[in-house]
């Protein structure tokens, strides 16, 4: 098992908690005044970012109303089922084509042992895919403030074990959908971001 310093723990946690914040909530004009604040230092060199830059110096132009609306129909035909749109919603047990007690019984088992409560996702059932990466966020969070090597290790393997058992197994086929059916480039670099961040994980994990 690969240990990470703290500073490489802080941005493994940060990306659970930025894709798990974009998948569940509504973008706002704050959102949007944030991103047109992005500046190509603040983004690591990859095809996701390099899109994302792209997407940024188009709007910084544009009225603030008229991009969170397209933000907001994107993200409702690409999140909420719109009609018209193939891409399955955002659950677990959608994209494994699994019965939804079945999955829901042992993602509920999990969260209970680990005490695992998102407050925001409360509306949201247990298999969404923003209580998932969610749930990987909250070890990203102990591992920080954690300094023994057994702790760790055991973290690390449940980690392993719910990217193997549940997030791992549909998270990448939502991103390749993700990308295929968004109108902006905004969620196609997300789709592309979330696909990078999900190979360096299965990496890191299977260390």
């Amino acid at each position: 098992m690969v240990f990470l310093d703290k500073t490489k723990r802080e941005e493994r946690l940060h990306s659970y908690a930025v894709f798990s914040t974009l998948f569940f909530d509504l973008p706002d004009e704050t959102f949007v005044d944030m991103l047109k604040s992005i500046s190509m230092d603040d983004l690591k060199g990859s095809e996701g970012s390099a899109l994302l830059v792209h997407y940024v110096d188009s709007i910084k132009e544009q009225n603030t109303a008229s991009v969170l609306q397209d933000l907001r129909v994107d993200r409702t035909h690409l999140l909420l089922g719109a009609v018209g749109n193939y891409m399955p919603a955002p659950f677990e047990s959608a994209y494994l084509n699994l019965p939804v007690q079945q999955v829901l019984m042992e993602l509920h088992a999990l969260y209970r042992q680990e005490g695992y409560g998102f407050a925001r996702t409360k509306s949201e059932q247990a298999d969404h895919i923003a209580k998932e990466l969610g749930y990987m966020q909250m070890f990203c969070e102990r591992e920080i403030e954690e300094d023994d090597e057994d702790t760790l290790v055991c973290m690390r393997e449940k980690e392993k074990c719910f990217f193997q058992d549940h997030l791992g197994r549909w998270a990448y086929l939502f991103a390749r959908d993700l990308l295929g059916h968004a109108q902006t480039d905004f969620y196609r670099s997300v789709a592309l971001m979330l696909q990078e961040f999900l190979d360096s994980e299965m990496e890191l994990l299977n260390q």
